[in-house]
């Protein structure tokens, strides 16, 4: 049971069964429109189930700073800080308590529902159209129950009888039953709210004061009836679940049978209940959800020009937390006003603990002014420990702690003077013998670039061969991307040139051009690349016609659409196993300055990761597939608030992704000119959703 989420469910449901009842009472219990106060009461009933459910988005418009600053990668360990001393903490009682409550009065519940079908079925019975009566010897007041008239003939003169029975068929007819069942499946959630108890005691008042109404017009006499009602005002029993014709409230049901009828104007009275709704709604049901317009980037140097009081406000003390299974309520919350001092909100939700006290399932959220951040791990075993950092510089992120880290890791403090000094978007580090592809985003500089052996490797530049000079020479703002090519997949790929492994650079293109008509068109690159690192290409199809990777012209390429998994091979047969990339190639008349497609990666490693970035130039057909592709992992990602301008660009985009094993990540998107790269997929067994640093 998810402790705080059902717990905070109940107080709002409770907060609405309050308002519809206390309406009720101050307004409309004193009207005679009986009818239409059973159906206010039974919307009141299903509101509060439903509506701390609607949740009321508010979008904030957020513009993120990245300050680009040296970084140097250096392999170091990360060892959880965990702890030991557990405190009771008296709020944990409170879910224990509402089981214990609620199973009281579902057994109750039970009991007495097992009570009344053993009576309608241990009895003499005799059917008349739609009523079945039933006939008792038993001393117990009349009732009905759907259908089912319940009655004990020795205790009523016939006229009696029949006036009794008139009142039952409009409980019957009426399916007030339903009634019935619902308040008390009701008052059994909400055993601890006296509102809900009030609220069936008055739901069947009126019930009785419908039925009364109804009864008395087809009877002959108003009197006779009204004396039958105080003959009988003293029961001897009665049955929870039924329709009593005998209850306590009989001075107020002859009352209410000589009151004048309520003037049709007073039932504006009804929508006093909808302002309150709506504040309550805005009041505790409301969402932040940030949007990311187009960000700024100050370079190193233009920082450096600033005044020194602009420069300061990013400085921040360097804040390293660590989250651990056992780490308590107390202590989030002493983090908490520790962030919120240094300008951080931080939000916990869907916290749930073992028996043991421990960490199973936790959601929290960083905001800052200039970004946020999010971390989101459900299941049934205790969490692993995971770290929040802001930097000095005041940037933040949060993310999972291995017990050692042998790769890459972020350290701000490192002054290694750099063999390469290369400014990159992404470094794709590949082994030989894992067969893994590592990909590292970083901001800034990437200092040390070189390979373990010390040795210089060969170094290609947008596919070709440079020499350590001309990389050095390289203005850092034009590289996209670096990787590096170890071992025997050097040598495969590039020769023995490549003993000493290879430094692969992809600089940013210049995503205009000019054709031939003066005009500037805007492109996108396509990558189509192969790899012989032990990874099976895939089938490539150009036009309908099987091609090998080399014979791709990828500046004739008009659209490209990956196919995986069951799609693939439905497609292609066998053939297909590996995946296959469908290319058709632009018209012999088009311009052949202009591409617009998707950057794709065709990855078929084992290492559970599945990456897919999309940008402003991406078509539903494409994001459908990657939909389709994810769906055969298990993995259900939803695209909605999809907007575009007049040229087919993205403007609005909102992600939603779910492994359906506990981890889930939401992201939207809004700007005024196009959305930014976007990255979303599954990594490290958890799924996301963000913008390409």
């Amino acid at each position: 049971m998810k402790k705080r989420n059902n717990m905070e469910y109940l107080f709002k449901a409770s907060a609405v069964l309050a308002l519809f009842y206390l309406c009720y009472i101050l307004f409309l219990k004193k009207e005679t429109f009986f009818e239409y106060n059973r159906w206010f009461l039974l919307a009141g009933l299903i509101t509060a189930l439903v509506f701390p459910f609607i949740v009321i988005p508010i979008y904030i418009n957020y513009e993120p700073i990245s300050i680009q600053e040296s970084a140097n990668f250096v392999t170091e360990s990360l060892i959880p800080n965990s702890s030991t001393v557990k405190q009771f903490e008296w709020q944990n009682l409170i879910p224990i308590i509402y089981i214990i409550g609620f199973s009281f009065f579902l057994i109750r519940f039970i009991l007495q529902f097992g009570s009344l079908i053993v009576l309608l079925l241990k009895n003499q019975k005799n059917t008349e159209g739609f009523y079945t009566y039933i006939i008792i010897k038993n001393d117990i007041a009349p009732f009905s129950f759907f259908k089912w008239i319940v009655y004990n003939p020795e205790q009523f003169n016939s006229k009696e009888l029949n006036l009794i029975i008139s009142h039952e068929k409009v409980h019957a007819r009426e399916f007030h039953s339903i009634d019935i069942l619902f308040t008390q499946f009701i008052s059994v959630i909400f055993w601890f709210n006296p509102f809900a108890w009030f609220y069936k005691k008055d739901l069947q008042q009126n019930l009785e004061y419908i039925a009364d109404y109804k009864a008395q017009n087809t009877s002959n006499s108003e009197k006779d009836y009204q004396r039958l009602l105080l003959k009988t005002s003293i029961a001897n029993q009665n049955l929870t679940l039924a329709n009593n014709f005998y209850n306590s409230l009989i001075k107020k049901r002859i009352v209410m049978l000589h009151k004048s009828r309520s003037k049709t104007i007073k039932q504006w009275k009804y929508l006093f209940i909808l302002p309150l709704l709506t504040a309550f709604l805005m009041s505790v049901n409301t969402k932040e959800v940030l949007v990311e317009t187009t960000p700024k980037t100050v370079n190193k140097i233009d920082v450096a020009s600033q005044n020194q009081k602009e420069l300061n406000t990013f400085k921040k003390e360097a804040i390293e937390i660590i989250f651990t299974k056992n780490t308590t309520d107390k202590e989030l919350d002493n983090i908490k006003d520790k962030l919120l001092k240094e300008g951080i909100t931080f939000n916990i939700s869907q916290l749930e603990r073992n028996n043991k006290n421990e960490i199973t399932a936790i959601n929290v959220d960083f905001k800052a002014k200039d970004g946020s951040a999010n971390y989101n791990i459900n299941g049934s075993e205790p969490i692993k420990s995971f770290y929040f950092k802001l930097k000095d510089d005041g940037g933040f992120g949060v993310g999972t702690i291995q017990s050692h880290v042998n790769k890459f890791t972020y350290n701000t403090n490192v002054k290694k003077q750099a063999k390469h000094k290369i400014h990159v978007d992404t470094l794709h580090i590949i082994e030989d013998g894992d067969k893994k592809n590592h990909k590292i985003v970083v901001r800034g500089s990437v200092n040390n670039l070189q390979l373990n052996n010390g040795k210089t490797p060969l170094f290609v530049i947008d596919g070709e061969v440079k020499s350590e000079n001309e990389v050095k020479s390289l203005n850092s703002n034009h590289i996209k991307s670096v990787s590096v090519i170890k071992e025997d997949t050097a040598i495969k790929t590039y020769g023995k040139e490549a003993k000493d492994g290879v430094v692969v650079i992809t600089t940013q293109k210049d995503n205009h051009f000019v054709n031939e008509n003066g005009n500037n068109k805007k492109v996108k690159t396509i990558h189509v690349t192969s790899s012989s690192n032990g990874f099976k290409d895939p089938l490539i199809i150009l036009d309908g016609k099987k091609v090998s990777f080399d014979s791709i012209n990828t500046n004739n390429i008009k659209s490209l659409n990956v196919l995986k998994g069951v799609a693939a091979t439905e497609a292609y047969g066998s053939k297909g196993e590996n995946g296959v990339v469908v290319i058709k190639s632009k018209d012999k008349g088009n311009n052949k300055y202009i591409l617009k497609s998707d950057t794709v990666t065709f990855n078929n490693d084992d290492t559970g990761k599945t990456v897919y970035s999309i940008n402003e130039n991406t078509t539903n057909e494409t994001l459908n597939t990657y939909r389709l592709q994810l769906k055969e992992q298990n993995i259900d990602v939803k695209f909605s608030k999809m907007k575009r301008n007049n040229q087919g660009e993205l403007t609005s985009i909102k992600i939603a992704i779910d492994d359906n094993k506990g981890s889930k990540a939401s992201s939207t998107w809004k700007n005024n000119n196009t959305i930014p790269t976007i990255l979303f997929g599954k990594k490290g067994g958890s799924v996301f959703a963000k913008t390409k640093n």
